[in-house]
């Protein structure tokens, strides 16, 4: 029975792109470790804003907000690693629709970069952020290359 795909040698520019893809999830791993280790300054920010919200807040609420903030945050970094990893597995084996997918998320991530811009976060979150977005940027640039296309084509057989 003859392959879905022919064979076809994954060009430089489509490793680079998966490595990129590759490295995205890996600072997204790295984002949530940070978030761990600065649990203690994350909760003293979280505290002096719930209670400029209301002086009367507790102490059990500030302890349930910080853990679920915690968990929320532990559970949505790795769903973003995850969504990392994929696309670089998919866009390897030159999935097209994957490129579309991740160049969708790529607009997404720039827009809440953009948002996360105007938010009081530490010096070291910031730099995580935009050199996520950089990332993002230069698996993009090596997605759209015109041999990175040919690749596409060729492995859905329009080549």
């Amino acid at each position: 029975m003859p392959s879905a795909h022919p064979p076809v040698t994954r060009p430089r520019s489509m490793d680079l792109a998966v490595r990129f893809i590759q490295a995205g999830g890996v600072l997204s791993l790295v984002s949530i470790v940070l978030t761990v280790l600065t649990r203690d300054e994350i909760r003293a920010a979280a505290e002096k804003r719930m209670r400029d919200a209301d002086p009367k807040v507790t102490q059990a609420q500030i302890d349930s907000a910080m853990s679920l903030g915690l968990a929320v945050g532990v559970v949505w970094g790795l769903v973003v690693a995850a969504l990392w990893f994929t696309m670089a597995a998919l866009n390897g084996r030159g999935q097209s629709w994957a490129r579309i997918l991740s160049a969708v998320f790529f607009m997404i991530a720039t827009l809440l970069t953009i948002l996360s811009l105007t938010q009081s976060t530490s010096g070291l979150a910031r730099a995580l952020t935009l050199l996520s977005s950089a990332v993002g940027c230069g698996a993009m640039y090596f997605l759209f290359r015109p041999e990175s296309t040919a690749y596409y084509q060729a492995r859905s057989g329009k080549a």
